[in-house]
């Protein structure tokens, strides 16, 4: 009976030390999965990580790239602006540059859009486009001040002469020597001359932003030559025009052509007038067209040919000036560099007429009464 009661109880020692080993080789197992699946874990986490710092990295490159393909469109359209670095003046050339900057996210391209459609009246004289476009300049103070000309003016918007002035005056405010721009604009606009003369000069002479600089010294110019509010100066009055042409300002070639034709403040010279109309009638100015036509008409400082003055008359005509519409009526009047044709020239002299030229009118009159 003890042998059995022995051999009983050494096989339950034997069952559970059996099964003792047993259980301690399935924990080491469950530990070992459990390590492995963390480890895992651990180092898919590692991996997306380093997959979201390398999308972030690649966004980021990218961003620079278009910001720094941007810049170079913006550049590029300054350049053809204002005929930087060698390049010549083209205006079609700046608007496609800026257009691709603005696309592209450069905000400041739309100040300059905003000039073209504004001031150059390239491809066309848009007030709410530029006003669009200033609008769109996110905190540009130069945008800024271009759309105070607006309201001053009641350009595309409705006329608030006050509003206007109270963006010059915020743009002055804040250290941006171009805001003296429009407040001399404004001052010379009502009578105060010396306002006009001291803001103009330090635009002049101390901004940054070309377009105002050039504009600054072109507005001196014409002080100078035409204003009766200051002695008049052609000298002066042609230093400044030829600073402001150096700087791509089309009026200021505009009229350094018209008083190197008349002589006023300098030698009159029909090739140099010729030479700054021709500058600006290349830009698509309807007015230096017309102005060529009339030289060449005249045979002021050059010898006279009235093809030539047809020929320029004809372009200016087609983009709307009323005067070289009636000079145009006068040519086929009179044989003028063309075979004699009154029906052109009634053609002629009733758009003329049509566009308000009262001379025009006089002449068209005087024909029909033949």
């Amino acid at each position: 009976m003890k042998k059995k009661a022995l051999m009983a109880i050494l096989s339950l020692c034997v069952a559970m030390a059996m099964t003792a080993c047993g259980g301690n080789a399935d924990t080491a197992e469950v530990k070992e999965t459990t390590v492995a699946e963390e480890t895992a874990e651990a180092d898919a986490q590692t991996e997306a990580e380093e997959s979201v710092e390398a999308d972030a990295q690649a966004e980021t490159e990218a961003e620079e790239a278009q910001i720094e393909e941007a810049g170079g469109y913006y550049e590029a359209g300054r350049r053809s602006l204002y005929g930087l670095d060698g390049a010549q003046i083209d205006l079609e050339d700046a608007r496609t540059n800026f257009t691709k900057a603005q696309e592209l996210g450069n905000t400041d391209a739309n100040f300059y859009l905003g000039v073209l459609a504004h001031f150059y009246g390239y491809p066309k004289k848009d007030y709410e486009q530029a006003r669009a476009c200033y609008e769109q300049s996110g905190d540009n103070p130069y945008a800024q001040i271009a759309l105070g000309f607006l309201y001053y003016n009641g350009q595309g918007v409705e006329q608030d002469m006050e509003k206007g002035k109270e963006l010059f005056q915020s743009a002055a405010d804040t250290g941006v020597i171009e805001g003296y721009y429009g407040l001399a604009r404004a001052a010379e606009n009502e009578g105060d001359f010396e306002t006009a003369l001291e803001h103009y000069t330090k635009v002049a002479q101390e901004g940054t932003e070309q377009f105002y600089i050039a504009s600054a010294m072109s507005d001196l110019g014409y002080i100078y030559a035409f204003s009766s509010g200051v002695e008049q100066d052609g000298a002066k009055a042609v230093e400044w025009y030829t600073k402001a042409a150096d700087l791509g300002d089309t009026d200021a070639m505009f009229w350094l052509g018209s008083m190197y034709e008349s002589g006023e403040g300098v030698e009159q010279d029909g090739a140099k007038a010729i030479e700054w109309y021709t500058k600006v009638a290349d830009l698509g100015d309807a007015d230096a067209m017309a102005a060529l036509g009339s030289i060449y008409q005249s045979g002021i400082g050059v010898e006279q040919d009235g093809a030539k003055a047809v020929e320029w008359y004809t372009k200016a005509a087609d983009l709307g000036n009323a005067s070289a519409m009636n000079n145009l009526g006068y040519m086929y009047q009179w044989a003028d560099g063309v075979e004699q044709d009154n029906a052109k020239a009634i053609e002629w002299y009733t758009k003329a007429v049509d566009s308000g030229n009262t001379i025009a009118e006089a002449n068209l009159e005087s024909l029909q009464g033949q």
